[in-house]
C-alpha cells in the first residue's frame, strides 16, 4: 500500500500542488503529471463525467505513480464517498461544506470507526493485494486518507475557526467561483472583499492542523495565495490547461510563420 507524500508534507508544513480532471480521464496521463511533479490529482465528478470504472482506472495509475488520487464527489452522501474511496481514492474532496457540522460527516464518512461510520468492504486496489487482518487494514486506511473540505460560502468563512477543528480534516480548498457568487462578487477574483475573504480563510487555518489551500487558473494569483499562507495549491484543469497552450501556441506559429526567422530555417 502506497503511503502518499501529501499527508507528509502538509504536516511539515510544505506546499503541496495538484490539478482537476474533468474530462481527459485516460489513466495515460497520470505518469505524466507524476513526472511533472505533482503531488497530487483531483478527479472531478461535481461537474464532470467520470464513472466508476474511469475512477478506479485513473486511481490505480496514481497508486502505481505514488501520485495521490483524490476524488470531488458530486455531492456529501456517503454512498457517493465511501464508493469512491473503495474505488481506489486516497481521499475525497467534499464541495459545498458551510459548516462544522457539514465536515464532520464527511469525516466520518471517510474514517473506519472508531474515528467515522465508514462501512467495511476492503477490495484488493486498497491493500495490493496483501492479506491483511481488518484492524490492521483500517488502521492504515484512514492513516493514508485525505480529506478536503471546500470553502464556498460566507457562511462556510464564518464558521471556519470551528471546522478546522474538526479531527481527521486535512486541507481545505476555496472554490473561488461559487465564494465569489457567494459574496456578491460573481468572478471578480481581484476586489478588496474577496481578497480580504480570502485572508479570513488562511488565518482560520494558520491556527489549526488544517491546511488553506485554493483551486485556481491563474499562476500569479495563485502565488499570491501561497504568499498569504495557503499550502494546497490546485492548479487549472486539464481542458484549460490544453486550451491555453493551444491558443498559445497557434499565437506563436501564427505570427512568426511569414517572419525572416522563420524563414531562414528553409
Amino acid at each position: 500500500m502506497p503511503q502518499f507524500r501529501v499527508k507528509e508534507k502538509l504536516r511539515a508544513g510544505e506546499r503541496i500542488f495538484g490539478t482537476m480532471l474533468t474530462e481527459c480521464l485516460s489513466p495515460e496521463l497520470v505518469p505524466m503529471m507524476a513526472v511533472a511533479g505533482l503531488d497530487f490529482f483531483i478527479i472531478d465528478t461535481e461537474h464532470s463525467p467520470a464513472g466508476y470504472l474511469e475512477i478506479e482506472a485513473l486511481c490505480r495509475a496514481g497508486r502505481g505513480a505514488n501520485l495521490a488520487p483524490l476524488v470531488r464527489v458530486t455531492q456529501n452522501e456517503y454512498y457517493l464517498i465511501a464508493r469512491a474511496l473503495d474505488c481506489g481514492a486516497a481521499g475525497i474532496v467534499a464541495p459545498r461544506v458551510h459548516s462544522a457540522a457539514e465536515a464532520r460527516r464527511v469525516v466520518d464518512a471517510v474514517k473506519y470507526p472508531p474515528a467515522g461510520q465508514r462501512g467495511f468492504g476492503i477490495r484488493g486496489i486498497l491493500t495490493d493485494f496483501q492479506t491483511l487482518s481488518p484492524p490492521e487494514a483500517m488502521a492504515r486506511i484512514d492513516a493514508e486518507s485525505i480529506v478536503i473540505v471546500q470553502v464556498e460560502s460566507g457562511a462556510a468563512i464564518d464558521d471556519l475557526p470551528n471546522t478546522v477543528r474538526v479531527p481527521g480534516i486535512d486541507a481545505t480548498m476555496v472554490g473561488p467561483n461559487d465564494l465569489s457568487i457567494s459574496l456578491g462578487l460573481a468572478g471578480e477574483f481581484g476586489s478588496p472583499k474577496f481578497r480580504e475573504a480570502l485572508e479570513r480563510i488562511a488565518q482560520a487555518c494558520a491556527g489549526s492542523p488544517v491546511a488553506a489551500g485554493i483551486h485556481l487558473g491563474d499562476e500569479k494569483r495563485l502565488l499570491e495565495c501561497a504568499a498569504m499562507g495557503y499550502r494546497l495549491l490546485n492548479f487549472s484543469s486539464d481542458m484549460a490547461m490544453l486550451s491555453r497552450q493551444l491558443k498559445d501556441s497557434l499565437k506563436v506559429l501564427r505570427g512568426g510563420a511569414g517572419s525572416d526567422a522563420a524563414k531562414a530555417l528553409y
